[in-house]
């Protein structure tokens, strides 16, 4: 397999990956896919694609926030003829071999509330799975009861549940460490302002929540 950046993609290649992206990823989860191509320059992200004797099988994108040490991983699909091969993976091996520093590596991630989807439907079978994929690796759940983000698409909201993957280290962000993460991935990941009703509605979740101040 090779790990190329989406900016290093033929025009072949990158609508392949655009391909998976709208099959992957509702309308109102996505942002403009030439935007995110280009996001491929800037060194606080990672844009990977997956090659398959150079055809692309999957990919996944990441921020690095800056007010706090996570990586918020953003994208993360297979091509949907590939899937349970063991594909998402290796592509999950290969984001934290370049997101690890000498700590490990520190992910946080958005997954589709399984409760939230009817009991017994396909839907809700496919989040059980993203978390379960997750959980495997590492990721523990974040006790943010009401985070809800934007859509793309309108002015709607959506609720997800947070995961994160710590260092081996490390405990899971609580307290201070949790809010603060949290304000990033609204005012970094989502370009909000700090006063965002949303953003006060996740933090005051979670300090009834855990009953901290």
């Amino acid at each position: 397999m090779e790990y190329p950046s989406l900016s290093a993609l033929t025009p072949k290649q990158r609508d392949a990956v655009r391909a998976i992206y709208e099959e992957a990823f509702p309308a109102w989860q996505r942002e403009p896919f030439d935007a995110l191509v280009q996001g491929a320059a800037d060194p606080s992200r990672l844009q990977l694609a997956m090659l398959d004797a150079g055809e692309v099988v999957a990919f996944a994108t990441s921020v690095r926030l800056q007010a706090v040490p996570w990586w918020f991983l953003e994208y993360f699909a297979v091509i949907n003829q590939r899937r349970n091969e063991g594909l998402g993976g290796l592509l999950w091996d290969a984001v934290v071999e370049r997101v690890s520093d000498d700590r490990g590596p520190q992910i946080v991630m958005e997954v589709g509330r399984p409760e939230e989807a009817p009991l017994g439907s396909a839907e809700r079978a496919i989040r059980e799975r993203r978390v379960e994929f997750y959980r495997r690796r590492g990721a523990r759940p974040l006790n943010v009861p009401a985070y809800r983000v934007p859509r793309f698409s309108d002015d709607g909201t959506e609720a997800f549940l947070l995961l994160a993957v710590p260092p081996p280290a490390n405990p899971t962000p609580s307290g201070g460490a949790l809010k603060s993460l949290v304000r990033s991935l609204y005012v970094e990941g989502y370009g909000l302002p700090a006063d965002d009703p949303l953003l006060r509605s996740a933090l005051a979740s979670l300090k009834a929540a855990t009953g901290e101040c």
